[in-house]
């Protein structure tokens, strides 16, 4: 179970990775059209439509892609309050932990599947793309719901004693 977990928050890894280097080409390649644009007094227009609202899209990709890695990996925790703990005291917070932020990603699949569904009927979409909202809410609710099935696998298996050290688990490669 630890491990699908962990190859579950690598390939969101992986997907988060691809969003951010899309998204720095794009706002890159957005400056450079703007500049020609602007030493050609106008002649040359290569800015394309809807730069800055990809960027926006690119962005909210990396951000839930990368919370799967994230929460494997750890959050920060304050030595000078658990250094005195056993580690099964420790092992058993970090599951309690994870169990409460499952239970949040679980209600925010919860909303954004709410979501996908009102958008879908209103027909809503992005202001210069047109891209349909339901798309957005639909990558959102499954990148909210593997966290879910990450964040409470993880936290079984943490509490169970079943999991590796945050650390080494930070340093394996992500896919």
């Amino acid at each position: 179970m630890a491990r699908a977990v962990t190859l579950l928050a690598g390939a969101f890894n992986a997907l988060a990775g691809a969003a951010l280097v899309f998204m720095l080409l794009n706002v890159a390649g957005t400056i450079v059209a703007r500049l020609i644009h602007a030493l050609s007094g106008g002649a040359l227009n290569m800015i394309w439509r809807g730069s800055y609202e990809l960027a926006v899209l690119a962005l909210t990709v990396v951000v839930f892609a990368s919370l799967h890695r994230a929460f494997v990996v750890g959050a920060i925790r304050i030595e000078l309050f658990t250094d005195f703990m056993p580690q099964s005291v420790k092992r058993v917070i970090d599951g309690v932990f994870g169990l409460v932020y499952g239970v949040f990603a679980a209600a925010m699949t919860w909303r954004f599947t709410h979501a996908v569904a009102v958008t879908y009927e209103r027909g809503d979409a992005t202001q210069d793309l047109l891209l349909p909202l339901y798309w957005i809410y639909l990558f959102l609710a499954t990148a909210s719901g593997a966290l879910t099935v990450v964040a409470i696998g993880w936290s079984l298996a943490a509490i169970a004693g079943k999991t590796g050290d945050r650390a080494r688990a930070a340093s394996e490669p992500s896919t």
